[in-house]
Parts: C-alpha cells; structure tokens; sequence
C-alpha cells in the first residue's frame, strides 16, 4: 500500500468515526430534548420549557440529515439538506407550539412561516440540483 493510500485510509477511518460520533449526538440531543426535557433542562441549568427543548432537538435531528447524506456521499446535498430539515423540523414545532396555545402572537406566526418557507425553499433547490444531473 502506498503512502497515499494509507493517508486516504486513515483520513475516511477518521472521517467516519467523527461522523459517527456527531451522529451519536445529534440523535441523543434529539431524544433528550423531546422526551425528557425537564431533565436536560436541569442538567444545563435551563428554564423549563417544553417547547424550546423541542426547538432544540428539532434543530440537531436536521443536523443529523446532513451528517447521512455526507456519510453516503452525498456530500453537495449534505448542508442544504440539514439546513432545509432542521427549518422544517422547527416550523413543525413552533407550529404545534401555537396550535397548543403555548406560543401566540404575529411574531411567532410570522417565525414559523419564515422557518417553512426557508425549509422548502431550499429542499426545491436541491430538488433543482438532482434533476439537473
């Protein structure tokens, strides 16, 4: 094996690992804001809020989709991807937020259409960038 390709080994060995360990967090930072946020709360020294955890959480799993695309290669889509996600995944939260009656007002309206429009603003773009290839 060549200088080369043992450096390329232990570039994507690394790669992976962190990867995976990212993954790990996301994932764990997802469930520990939407199941027991008053514990995560606690452990951070956070006012309790249920729904901020939840806008916490919403926000790490769209991160988690750009880590799997970057993992399966699919590296151009893997930022806008997390980023549409985790808009989405917000708009989602901040939504059901309001429709319980925990959030109100024009401001907060107006956060969770911002928050959608950017989501599937940039889902259309890679949309766009997948049926140009």
């Amino acid at each position: 094996m060549s200088s080369g390709q043992t450096s390329r080994l232990g570039s994507r060995t690394i790669e992976l690992a962190l990867g995976t360990g990212a993954l790990a967090m996301a994932v764990g930072a997802f469930a520990g804001h939407a199941l027991v946020p008053e514990r995560v709360a606690d452990h951070y020294g956070w006012v309790h809020d249920r729904w901020y955890q939840r806008e916490i959480g919403a926000f790490n799993a769209g991160l988690g989709y750009g880590i799997i695309a970057y993992a399966r290669g699919r590296r151009e889509e893997a930022f806008l991807g997390s980023w549409s996600s985790a808009a989405i995944l917000m708009a989602l939260t901040r939504f059901l937020a309001i429709r319980n009656g925990d959030r109100r007002g024009m401001w907060n309206i107006a956060t969770v259409v911002e928050d959608a429009a950017l989501g599937v603003g940039g889902l259309m773009l890679l949309r766009r960038a997948r049926d140009s290839q």
